[in-house]
């Protein structure tokens, strides 16, 4: 979309944020909003390597954490949030070309939190991986509790990373 600056009678180029984004652009901004989360509470952000594992890592305490980030739309008629906390399961053929077969689930030496945001809200919460769960269903009322508490929230978080050994 092109802009007319009044100011510099120059034309600008404008976001156009009213067409809909793909859910590529969703996660996108979904991994970028955890990340800032992160490094708003001193943590070192390291983007990982094309991987199917962990979205990124942050540093706490001397420690790796790995960060998978999940996103979703509101579904109206259930009133929630849905979250697959496990992945596809890659392979291979032998021409070499990628098959998605079955599900795993993420396992915690690999990604010990889950970052989960509601793409319209713009929110985050934050939940250890404990590999049992398969999908889970946040409501608004959660997003926004954890904001009003989020700084409990991490505390509590990090510290049982601390007391699981990581």
């Amino acid at each position: 979309m092109v802009q007319n600056d009044f100011f510099n009678n120059e034309e600008d180029l404008v976001l156009d944020l009213t067409k809909k984004q793909n859910n590529y652009f969703d996660s996108q901004g979904a991994e970028l909003l955890a990340k800032s989360f992160f490094s708003y509470y001193k943590c070192e952000v390291f983007s990982a390597p094309e991987s199917n594992l962990v979205d990124f890592l942050i540093k706490h305490n001397d420690k790796y954490i790995g960060i998978q980030v999940k996103s979703s739309s509101y579904r109206k008629k259930e009133n929630v949030y849905k979250f697959e906390t496990r992945r596809k399961n890659i392979s291979y053929r032998t021409n070499g070309s990628k098959v998605l077969s079955g599900w795993k689930n993420y396992p915690y030496k690999d990604v010990q939190i889950f970052v989960f945001v509601a793409n319209d809200i713009r929110k985050i919460y934050l939940e250890i991986n404990d590999e049992s769960k398969k999908t889970l269903r946040l409501k608004r009322e959660d997003f926004l509790k954890f904001e009003e508490n989020e700084e409990y929230f991490i505390k509590q978080i990090m510290s049982s990373l601390d007391l699981n050994g990581l």
